[in-house]
C-alpha cells in the first residue's frame, strides 16, 4: 500500500501520481484535488484502474464513492433553522472543489428557501495555511452572527477552539454545525 496526503495542492498530487505509478499498485482509490479528468489519465494509461472518493470529477465514468454534499449543508441549515439561528457565518476552503463547494451551496440554498438568505458578506473562504486558525479566531470574534456551519472537520475545530477561547457559549449563545471530510454532519 502507498498513501499520499497531498494536501489538496495539484502539484503534489501529478507527483504523487507518478510516485504511485512507479510502485506498480494494483489500483487506487483517490480524494482527487482537482476536478479535471486530465489528472487521472496517468493511471488509465498505466492500466491502473480507479476509483474516486468523495469528489466529482468532471468527465470521469469510473467508479466512485460518494455522499450528498448538498444534501449535507441543507441537513445542516434545517438544523439550525430548527434552533431558531438565521444569520449563521459560513466557513469554507478557496479551493473549489465538489465536497466543500456543494455542502456550502446547499446549506445557503436551504437557508434562502427557508426566508433567512445568507449575507455574503457573512461567507468565508479561507486558504490552506499555518495561519488559518487565527484567522477563523478573528472572524468568529468580529462577524455578527447566531451560528457558524463549518463544510469541513479542520474548519469545524478551528471555529470550535476559537469560539471557547472568547468565552462564547456552543449551544446557548451560539450555534456550531461542521462537516466531516467523509460528509457527516
Amino acid at each position: 500500500m502507498v498513501l499520499c496526503n497531498t494536501l489538496e495542492d495539484a502539484a503534489r498530487e501529478r507527483a504523487s501520481i507518478e510516485t504511485v505509478i512507479a510502485h506498480m499498485v494494483s489500483g487506487v482509490l483517490i480524494a482527487s484535488a482537482s476536478p479535471k479528468p486530465s489528472h487521472l489519465r496517468p493511471f488509465e494509461r498505466a492500466g491502473i484502474p480507479v476509483i474516486t472518493v468523495d469528489r466529482d470529477v468532471v468527465g470521469f465514468a469510473g467508479d466512485a464513492v460518494a455522499v450528498d454534499n448538498r444534501l449535507i449543508g441543507r441537513l445542516a441549515a434545517e438544523h439550525l433553522l430548527e434552533q431558531g439561528r438565521f444569520t449563521p457565518l459560513v466557513l469554507n476552503h478557496t479551493i473549489d472543489i465538489s465536497p466543500m463547494r456543494d455542502r456550502e451551496d446547499g446549506f445557503c440554498r436551504a437557508m434562502a428557501a427557508a426566508g433567512h438568505p445568507v449575507d455574503p458578506d457573512r461567507v468565508f473562504s479561507l486558504p490552506f495555511h499555518a495561519d488559518r486558525p487565527a484567522e477563523v479566531a478573528r472572524i468568529v470574534a468580529t462577524t455578527q452572527a447566531d451560528a457558524v456551519f463549518a463544510t469541513t472537520n479542520t474548519l469545524t475545530g478551528e471555529a470550535f477552539s476559537a469560539l471557547r477561547s472568547q468565552g462564547r457559549a456552543i449551544g446557548p449563545e451560539i450555534g456550531l454545525v461542521g462537516s466531516t471530510t467523509t460528509g457527516g454532519i
